[in-house]
């Protein structure tokens, strides 16, 4: 099989912007006491905001939060989507999907990016928080929704960076553009906001889906930095593998294009994605665990990576045994993209996704590795 080529990359926008949809059934843990976590990596100075600086949102309802300082691509400001639940001692923080790009021709032509050239406030992000696509996910009134108690941050997508970047990038197409890969800068700016507005969280769940899920994984360390060593984070990355890309220099133009932002003490972040596992296997502590949803032969990864299926396969299947005893995946044959809205819910090794996700939630010792 052939390379998978950018060209067709809209396809990985058009399936990316889908909604992912997850729900994990009765006895869900989210607002409920849970253990913390005895060692953390240090936080960095100024990792958190005075409370006076944030805006206080109604309770029970979706408030946008302008984040001065936080930018679109297009250089326009931005912010996020706020439900406070205080009597809650979780937060759910959804990092939303929408491809990426890292060339003229793909971010202004192809438009491989969400809302890369869309100025994103208040009306996008209300609006997308209280689609009925995402009801299993934001709706506390409806039965599948496994965060009914839980405090809910959403995090939009404008930035083309996988939420990690931290520049202000200039392409030429007919004539300069102005492109703001700042989502790893918008990343600390929201979190620093927010933080002040949860004062008795006790566990985050960030999670993820596509180039969410990307930066999900990307920016684990930063959100375990904002909310210091009491807090437990754990990771649910949706179609976000942390393999390698085609070995043809498209790695070294995305970093040349977003200037990645890397935990401080990762030496080794910047030479590939599967550095990051490792790294976070190594520091961070328990009882935080990571999971990861993923194709064997994702279309939507292959086409953006340019590589065929039996090299993703491979890199997913290295991926995964490279895993340490708190990641585990969830993997699946074929070329779909984004798990949590497959209905049926998937079942590998007998165990169906539901249960696997469940499990996961739960600390239950029968988590483990399913699926190819």
């Amino acid at each position: 099989m052939q390379s998978k080529i950018l060209s067709v990359g809209t396809a990985w926008y058009l399936a990316a912007s889908l909604v992912a949809l997850v729900s994990c059934g009765d006895g869900s843990p989210f607002g409920q006491p849970d253990a913390r976590r005895a060692d953390a990596v240090p936080t960095r100075d100024g990792a958190s905001a005075d409370a006076s600086t944030a805006d206080a949102a109604p309770l029970g309802q979706w408030q946008y939060m302008a984040t001065p300082g936080a930018k679109c691509a297009n250089g326009t400001e931005t912010g996020f989507g706020l439900r406070l639940a205080p009597s809650s001692d979780t937060a759910v923080i959804f990092l939303q999907g929408g491809g990426a790009c890292w060339e003229a021709g793909a971010c202004y032509l192809l438009k491989t990016a969400a809302h890369f050239e869309d100025t994103v406030q208040s009306a996008t992000i209300l609006s997308e928080v209280n689609n009925a696509g995402m009801a299993r996910l934001f709706d506390p009134s409806n039965p599948d929704n496994p965060f009914p108690a839980a405090n809910m941050m959403y995090v939009p997508y404008c930035t083309g960076d996988l939420h990690a970047g931290t520049q202000v990038h200039t392409y030429d197409y007919f004539g300069p553009k102005i492109a703001n890969h700042v989502g790893g800068l918008n990343m600390a700016a929201y979190l620093a906001k927010v933080k002040p507005l949860l004062p008795n969280v006790k566990r985050v769940i960030l999670m993820g889906i596509s180039g969410g899920g990307f930066g999900a994984s990307l920016n684990w360390w930063r959100v375990r930095e904002a909310f210091g060593p009491n807090v437990r984070v754990d990771l649910l990355d949706d179609s976000g593998p942390l393999m390698e890309v085609a070995g043809d220099g498209r790695w070294g133009t995305m970093k040349a294009a977003w200037t990645l932002a890397t935990p401080p003490d990762c030496t080794d972040c910047l030479d590939g994605l599967s550095k990051w596992l490792p790294y976070y296997n190594t520091h961070v502590a328990a009882p935080d665990r990571y999971a990861l949803l993923a194709f064997h032969g994702d279309d939507v990864i292959g086409t953006y990576f340019g590589i065929d299926d039996p090299t993703q396969s491979a890199r997913l299947t290295a991926l995964r045994a490279a895993m340490g005893p708190r990641q585990k995946a969830f993997t699946q044959s074929g070329d779909s993209h984004v798990m949590f809205s497959l209905t049926p819910w998937p079942t590998a090794g007998g165990v169906p996704l539901k249960t696997w996700i469940q499990q996961f939630l739960t600390d239950d010792p029968a988590w483990a590795h399913q699926g190819p």
